[in-house]
């Protein structure tokens, strides 16, 4: 069975509303139906255990939505992603359990790293809130912080860090609680070429190979 598999997925937006308590929309809406955003169309697509997948597109071609869906921010317009099994609308709690998503930019979507805390409590409390085993949680952090190259930034508040570091610390969560999924949404905004070097052979030679994590990658970078 395919770890994630999409079945006829399509998502499309409504128009923003307009004027106070969107009235403009509304006299259009009244006028005739309106023309909605497409994001996905009849999307299908598996993606097997243990798979590096890449979802390459321009910007705007439906890859962050994509991803929402499968966190659940997002509901389908039509069709579903399944994931182990699962649909990730109604069982999105149990999955949420397995899998790490890191959205790109230095702004934490989830709102899971505390500015005043530095990188090595962040990790600390990560590794808490995926219920990772206590007497593994300084063993990971340890690892995790060697792979990132983050020494000399583990006693730093998340606050003082640049935004490429930054980065390199929420990738840091799939390694800390290293989940059987890691979905990355263009995970290498921010860095400089020789970093996003490193951060490529960090997903294939620790994601992959040493922790054996199906990796969902999404970017417009070839």
């Amino acid at each position: 069975m395919a770890i994630i598999e999409a079945i006829n997925l399509s998502k499309y937006y409504e128009p923003p509303r307009e004027g106070i308590f969107g009235w403009r929309q509304i006299l259009k809406e009244i006028k005739g139906p309106q023309q909605t955003l497409l994001a996905l169309k009849n999307v299908n697509l598996k993606i097997e255990k243990g798979e590096l997948f890449g979802l390459l597109g321009p910007n705007g071609a439906g890859k962050t939505t994509f991803c929402k869906i499968m966190n659940a921010l997002v509901i389908p317009t039509e069709g579903e992603i399944l994931i182990d099994g699962m649909d990730c609308i109604k069982n999105h709690q149990t999955i949420a359990s397995k899998m790490v998503t890191v959205f790109s930019g230095d702004i934490d979507i989830w709102n899971i790293f505390t500015r005043r805390l530095t990188v090595k409590r962040n990790f600390e409390f990560m590794a808490k809130l995926w219920h990772v085993p206590d007497e593994k949680i300084q063993e990971r952090i340890d690892y995790t912080i060697e792979v990132m190259q983050l020494e000399d930034k583990r006693d730093d508040w998340y606050q003082k860090l640049s935004a490429g570091l930054k980065q390199r610390v929420y990738l840091g969560l799939a390694l800390v609680v290293q989940p059987r999924l890691v979905v990355l949404d263009e995970p290498t905004i921010h860095l400089d070429v020789p970093s996003k070097r490193v951060i490529h052979n960090i997903i294939r030679d620790e994601f992959c190979k040493k922790l054996g994590c199906t990796v969902l990658l999404a970017t417009h970078n070839m």
